[in-house]
């Protein structure tokens, strides 16, 4: 049983453009560095295609979706808190 008086409400506040800038480019980061590497995966497997590179390369093409959804929400978060000034 929980008392209502005491719960407090978190407030978000709006970001300044200089923090949304930085948290883009973060994002920004990951999904070039998740390009990177599935880049280069393509590159070793075409140069060797063995089992270890086809692996790493399955690992890639699995992971960098996840890299982009992270990129998308990210961007669009920091849109709605700059939005918000």
């Amino acid at each position: 049983m929980t008392n209502e008086a005491t719960q407090t409400t978190k407030v978000e506040k709006p970001l300044t453009e200089e923090e949304c800038l930085i948290n883009f480019s973060k994002s920004i980061e990951v999904l070039l560095f998740m390009g990177v590497l599935l880049y280069v995966d393509f590159y070793l497997y075409k140069i060797y295609s063995n089992d270890g590179v086809s692996i790493l390369l399955i690992g890639s093409i699995i992971a960098f979706p996840f890299a982009f959804m992270y990129f998308l929400e990210n961007a669009l978060s920091n849109f709605k808190k700059w939005w918000k000034m």
